[in-house]
C-alpha cells in the first residue's frame, strides 16, 4: 500500500513537471537532457520548470535523467539487445557516474568492432 502511495506521488510530481514544460520542450525531450550538461549557466530550463511546477530542481533533474535511462533502454532493445542484458547494464552505473561512464564506453567499442 505504501509503495502505491509513493508511486501516486512520484507520478503527480512528473505530472506537474511535464505541465510545466514549453511545447518545444515536449516536442524535443533532448533539450531537457542538454540542459541538464548545461551547470555552467546552472541548468536554466531545470530551473524554470521546478520553479513552474513547484518541485524541486532536484526532482526535475532526477525527472529528466530517469526519462534519458527509459529512452535509451528502449532505443537498444528495439535495437535488437536482450532486454536482460540491458536492464543489467542499466543497473551496473546506478549512483556511479564513472561506472556509468564506462560501461557506456565498452558499450561503445564493442558496437565498433562489430
Amino acid at each position: 500500500a505504501q509503495e502505491v502511495a509513493e508511486t501516486r506521488a512520484k507520478f503527480a510530481k512528473h505530472e506537474k513537471i511535464v505541465q510545466a514544460m514549453t511545447p518545444e520542450e515536449l516536442m524535443d525531450p533532448q533539450l531537457m537532457c542538454d540542459d541538464l550538461e548545461d551547470v555552467e549557466n546552472k541548468c536554466p530550463r531545470v530551473q524554470r520548470l521546478a520553479l513552474n511546477s513547484g518541485v524541486s530542481e532536484k526532482d526535475v533533474a532526477l525527472f529528466v535523467a530517469e526519462f534519458e535511462a527509459m529512452r535509451q533502454s528502449t532505443q537498444r532493445i528495439a535495437a535488437g539487445e536482450d532486454p536482460d542484458e540491458v536492464d543489467r547494464s542499466m543497473g551496473e552505473g546506478k549512483g556511479n557516474r564513472a561506472a556509468r561512464r564506462a560501461t557506456k564506453k565498452r558499450q561503445r567499442q564493442a558496437k565498433t568492432e562489430w
